[in-house]
């Protein structure tokens, strides 16, 4: 794999990790105080469990464009 795919798709991904950990540390905590009340510390669990989703599901696209990148510089050369 060519290092600009992989120095590319690593900022994206890095840059994507950054926001969604972001979003979802305030998102999260609106909803876990209203739910605290009422499911305790299941719900930190099910949030660990969703954060933890979906951050293989940016990790795993991470990938997915990294060898896309690689793909089409591939053909682009012949």
């Amino acid at each position: 794999m060519p290092w600009q795919a992989a120095l590319t798709s690593s900022v994206l991904t890095t840059l994507i990790l950054l926001g969604l950990s972001r979003v979802l540390a305030g998102l999260l905590a609106l909803i876990i105080q209203h739910y605290q009340l009422v499911y305790g510390s299941l719900s930190a669990f099910v949030a660990f469990m969703l954060y933890i989703y979906l951050v293989n599901l940016v990790v795993l696209t991470g990938a997915h464009l990294s060898a896309a990148i690689s793909s089409y510089n591939l053909e682009e050369v012949t």
